[in-house]
């Protein structure tokens, strides 16, 4: 089973309800936060752990979502995929130091996801490079339309569809 874990000391909130009421929309999710659990939705189980902090992680096919100025869990699962803002320098430094592989979201071409294109509701995240999925599978450059509420962060949006595009919820072919 798939577990995304949200991670941050500045808890964000809205990347917490975002991932759950759109998650629902492709999975029957198992959502552990610092308020409670519950399930939600139908489709293949998933489990999203949502915490400002976390001392150890053991676990497979697992994907953590950084936000901006995190510590990392050690250790860290081996094959654990780690996905970060690539405008927070001092954490990818961090991560490039532990020699943790890492997925890249923001607005330069340098990063793994980014926007091809964006308006105020709705954009083209644009998959950059090959990437290994949860499974080992290997995803090629793709880019993928979505539509969100107004006022959505990059950071949010961006990360979610790396979730979807790294678990294979999202593929070339089911576009």
């Amino acid at each position: 089973m798939v577990k995304i874990i949200l991670l941050g000391q500045h808890h964000n909130r809205y990347l917490e309800r975002f991932f759950i009421e759109n998650l629902s929309e492709h999975y029957c999710l198992t959502a552990f936060s610092e308020d409670g659990i519950f399930s939600i939705g139908q489709g293949k189980n998933l489990m999203l752990f949502s915490l400002s902090a976390l001392s150890y992680c053991r676990a497979d096919h697992c994907i953590s979502v950084l936000t901006p100025h995190t510590k990392l869990p050690e250790p860290l699962p081996a094959g654990t995929i780690v996905i970060a803002a690539s405008d927070d320098e001092r954490q990818l430094k961090s991560l490039a130091k532990a020699q943790i592989p890492v997925i890249t979201c923001g607005l330069s071409s340098k990063d793994t996801f980014t926007f091809s294109s964006k308006e105020e509701e709705s954009a083209v995240v644009a998959l950059m490079r090959s990437v290994k999925s949860v499974y080992g599978h290997t995803i090629e450059p793709m880019e993928v339309p979505i539509t969100f509420p107004p006022k959505t962060d990059d950071f949010t949006l961006l990360s979610y569809m790396a979730s979807l595009i790294l678990t294979e919820t999202i593929s070339a072919q089911k576009q």
